[in-house]
């Protein structure tokens, strides 16, 4: 079985894969080289006085609903995780959501077409092209993470303990990304101008996280929080325990 339109999206994208993959690395190494000096009884003291002074409605808006205990590396980069969860999400939309699209608008389409091509097969080859992009990405961050976690961590925790949490993570962000690049299914399917495209799905992204936001705030729309999917994985949640599976089975039914 010929996978010509798979190849092409592989090689087409690796190089933006590889410069997400750079920048994302280089982050996540950047920010846990940090945790030395936070294990230290002084500077958590001074992180702690610091969040203290800060209102509830903004620490909830920046993804700490309690002051979090930074000296364990787990909740260190759950947190970084947070928003590294964001930027991928974005990533992974764009990428299904441009998949016909960037081939119609450059006229790229008639070509495929004329290698007895249907749209259909053009459209699940870039699709499942774009879904190992994003496996590799995942795959390679969490690696980054935990080699970076494995070099920085004090004696206290044990590896397994920080594997346990990645493991999490990584599932939590393949949930999200599931939702997300449903998303962008629909998108392509509907609208035929790139900037529109990108422009949607920046809202939606946003739009949901802020969603959750709101129903963290404001106790009577609690409920929405069950319609956010970066809010019902929140990577410091998860930590603890998943969400049930009742407010996780409506949203992967509903592509």
């Amino acid at each position: 079985m010929k996978t010509v339109v798979f190849n092409l999206e592989l090689k087409n994208k690796y190089k933006s894969l590889v410069v997400w993959i750079m920048v994302l690395s280089i982050l996540i190494f950047a920010i846990l080289a940090i945790l030395p000096s936070m294990e230290t009884e002084s500077m958590q003291s001074l992180v702690d006085a610091k969040l203290e002074g800060i209102p509830d409605g903004l620490l909830v808006a920046l993804g700490i609903e309690k002051i979090p205990d930074f000296t364990n590396p787990s909740v260190c980069y759950g947190y970084i995780y947070l928003y590294i969860n964001m930027a991928i999400v974005i990533f992974a939309s764009l990428l299904v959501a441009n998949a016909l699209v960037e081939e119609e608008s450059s006229g790229k389409i008639e070509y495929l077409y004329g290698q007895s091509l249907s749209r259909k097969k053009i459209f699940v080859e870039k699709l499942l092209a774009s879904m190992a992009l994003l496996l590799i990405l995942l795959v390679l961050i969490t690696a980054v993470a935990m080699m970076s976690l494995k070099t920085f961590k004090s004696h206290q925790y044990t590896i397994r303990e920080i594997n346990e949490s990645l493991f999490r993570f990584f599932l939590g962000s393949l949930f999200t990304n599931f939702i997300f690049i449903a998303f962008g299914i629909l998108l392509s399917s509907l609208l035929k101008i790139l900037k529109s495209i990108t422009s949607f799905i920046m809202a939606f992204v946003f739009g949901t996280y802020i969603v959750g936001i709101i129903g963290e705030l404001v106790g009577k729309y609690d409920f929405l929080n069950k319609l956010s999917p970066l809010k019902i994985m929140n990577p410091l949640d998860i930590m603890e325990q998943f969400p049930s599976w009742k407010i996780v089975v409506p949203w992967l039914g509903s592509p």
